[in-house]
């Protein structure tokens, strides 16, 4: 998604958009939570379009000058994918109230579990 805004001039995202992209990264937070995974690195580089390259023009209002329109890059398909889990973390132990000890996956099992994000995440 930053690849994306930066190539777009840091226009902002079309608020139709940003809810799909919202309810997308929502449930796939709920699926690796689920598997007892936390990511730590949430951040627009770490969240993918699934096709950046497939994109149109169109008209949307200026920031700075909201009587004024300007052409805005926007994706056709706005499924999205999280990636880089190599912070990812366990979240080992749910029944101490207020303590949670946590231990770094190994690069396979953060690998792994991206994979399972992604391919089930683009199914949400």
């Amino acid at each position: 998604m930053y690849d994306f805004m930066k190539a777009n001039q840091y226009r902002r995202y079309k608020e139709a958009h940003v809810r799909t992209f919202t309810l997308q990264l929502v449930r796939a937070i709920a699926v690796i939570h689920d598997l007892d995974l936390i990511h730590t690195d949430l951040k627009p580089e770490n969240v993918l379009l699934e096709d950046s390259e497939d994109c149109e023009v169109v008209l949307m209002p200026r920031v700075d000058r909201p009587d004024e329109t300007e052409e805005v890059r926007v994706p056709r398909c706005t499924r999205i994918k999280l990636i880089d889990f190599g912070g990812a973390t366990y979240d080992n132990d749910r029944s101490r109230p207020g303590y949670s000890p946590r231990t770094v996956p190994k690069p396979a099992h953060a690998r792994a579990f991206a994979q399972i994000v992604v391919t089930f995440g683009s199914s949400i």
